[in-house]
Parts: structure tokens; sequence; C-alpha cells
């Protein structure tokens, strides 16, 4: 399915582009096979993926209407909220952790934004985790998108109707 120079998102990495495909072992002793050769879009992160498993854990990037789109689904989910400030940061913690796709990610900060579009604060900690999802799923989104993090956010303020009077 994927190929060199394709673009893939790696879900703990984010926007690679697949720059080459060598045969290598894991470790010693063990059976050769293929691997790609992807590197980070931002040249920080150099990884090897087994072609065989890469259908599993690489998934294409989004086109720019995939991107909007997903956006606009995000704001139309309904959400709830656990009033337990730490349970709920644990909870998602976890969420997040055991699926660390898009989708999931976009779901758990679909949550956050709806919250914030209704006006209703979240403490420091929620801040945290926010911005590190935001980090996490804004690049990807923006590659997609063609603008960089800042714009994605507005894309998502617009979306969900959140009025910002300031950097939270």
């Amino acid at each position: 399915m994927f190929k060199v120079n394709d673009f893939v998102v790696k879900s703990n990495i984010g926007v690679c582009q697949i720059v080459g495909e060598e045969e290598g072992q894991a470790a010693p002793g063990f059976p050769k096979e293929k691997y790609f050769l992807l590197k980070s879009v931002d040249g920080k992160l150099t990884v090897y993926q087994p072609v065989k498993s890469a259908d599993k854990l690489l998934k294409p990037v989004m086109s720019k209407k995939e991107a909007e789109d997903f956006i606009d689904e995000l704001s139309g989910l309904e959400y709830s909220w656990n009033n337990d400030d730490k349970n709920r940061i644990g909870e998602l913690q976890k969420k997040v952790k055991n699926n660390p796709s898009v989708e999931a990610v976009g779901v758990v900060l679909g949550g956050y934004y709806k919250r914030l579009a209704d006006g209703k604060s979240i403490s420091r900690a929620d801040k945290k985790l926010l911005t590190d999802l935001e980090n996490k799923l804004f690049s990807v989104l923006g590659f997609s998108l063609d603008c960089d993090n800042d714009k994605v956010r507005d894309r998502f303020d617009k979306s969900f109707g959140v009025q910002r009077e300031d950097s939270m």
C-alpha cells in the first residue's frame, strides 16, 4: 500500500515521509526483513518501520477536505464530562496512550473544546493535557490543511464556537 516518498502518519511521531526501504534485522538472531525508513517532517526523527506491519501502524495523511470534515465531525459529537479532576485527567491520558490515533486524540481534544465553547473553565492540569493534545493533533492536521498550529487552533475555535478573550 505504501511506497517510498509517500507521506504517512505514525501515531507516536506524527507526519513522516517514507524516504527509503532497506533490508535488515531487528536484532542479532532475528530474521532479515524489509523496513521502511521514515523521517518526520520536522526532520528531528528517523525511524524504521517493518514493511509487513506498515498497513496496521501507518495511516495515509488526510486530504485537506478530510481534515476539514474531521474537525467539523468532532464539533458535532456529544461529549460527557467527568467532574472528578484527578480521575478525568488519568482516564483521558490512558485513552490517548492506549489509542494514540488521530481519531482518538481528536475525540479527547473535542471534549475540551466543547467545554470551552460552553463557557466552562478547565483546570491547570486540563490545560496542560489540552496543550499536549493540540501539539500532537494540530501538526498532523496542519500538514493536511497546509497551515501552522495556530491556524488549526483557529479552525477548531470556529468550528466549536469557542470565543477566546486571550490565550488560555
